[in-house]
């Protein structure tokens, strides 16, 4: 009976031991997979972080080449903005450039007026032509524009009509410079001409053109020496000698 009890016990033992041992090696394995499926998850997550950061890697870089084309672009146009406000630019300063007055006188359109070519041969500039009788009566206004000037080797288009002077047909040409110092000339043969050149020899101021009538080269040199200097003339309508003849200093006779 000893024996029975004893045997029993030992099974009893034996198969606590053999449960002990499987609950342990079933939870040497639980522990084996959890831990196996907790490093596979956390691979899962790196490899899912990796990616992520791999894509926004990918992301900045194209939004920087993105940016960097934007900023591109709109400095190119930017450029292209200013250049085509300094063509603007410029063609307004064209635009706006004060015209070159290039007519003395008025063109009146009248059947009467004279159209001459008119050089300044001198080397002073010319700010006032005045069309005037020799003697007194009649004297037109200065027919170069307040400001303006003929100057040193300038040539304009100068419109005068004897008509004005009712009925008057010699003139004399009264000249002032931009120095403030005068000329005359004397009988200025304007319906004989249609260019003249205003000279200085040195000792008198005179004119060189061509004659409309006979289609010669004029000069009123010895014409305006021998007024200036005494003699009897020798001009085409002389007036006799004139101490304030033809050049620089005379003042107009009115």
């Amino acid at each position: 009976m000893k024996k029975c009890l004893i045997l029993a016990k030992k099974c009893i033992v034996t198969c606590l031991g053999l449960a002990l041992v499987f609950l342990l090696v079933g939870c040497q394995n639980t522990a084996t997979a959890v831990t196996e499926s907790a490093s596979s998850a956390m691979d899962s997550i790196m490899e899912e972080s990796s990616e992520e950061s791999k894509a926004e890697e990918e992301t900045s870089v194209e939004a920087s080449m993105e940016t960097a084309v934007i900023e591109e672009a709109e400095e190119s146009s930017a450029a292209v903005e200013q250049e085509s406000a300094a063509v603007e630019s410029s063609e307004t300063e064209e635009v706006v450039e004060t015209p070159v007055i290039s007519v003395i006188g008025t063109d009146t359109g009248s059947e009467t007026q004279v159209v001459i070519q008119v050089t300044n041969g001198l080397n002073i500039a010319i700010t006032s032509i005045q069309f005037g009788e020799p003697f007194g009566g009649f004297m037109s206004e200065n027919m170069i524009l307040d400001g303006l000037s003929l100057l040193p080797g300038e040539t304009k288009t100068m419109y005068f009509d004897p008509a004005v002077a009712a009925g008057v047909t010699d003139f004399n040409v009264y000249l002032i410079f931009e120095d403030g110092k005068q000329s005359t000339l004397h009988s200025f043969p304007y319906d004989n001409m249609d260019a003249v050149s205003i000279v200085d020899s040195g000792q008198v101021i005179y004119i060189e053109y061509i004659s409309l009538r006979s289609g010669e080269q004029r000069s009123s040199e010895m014409s305006e020496y021998i007024i200036k200097f005494g003699g009897s003339g020798g001009g085409e309508t002389d007036q006799g000698a004139d101490p304030n003849a033809g050049c620089i200093g005379d003042a107009p006779t009115n």
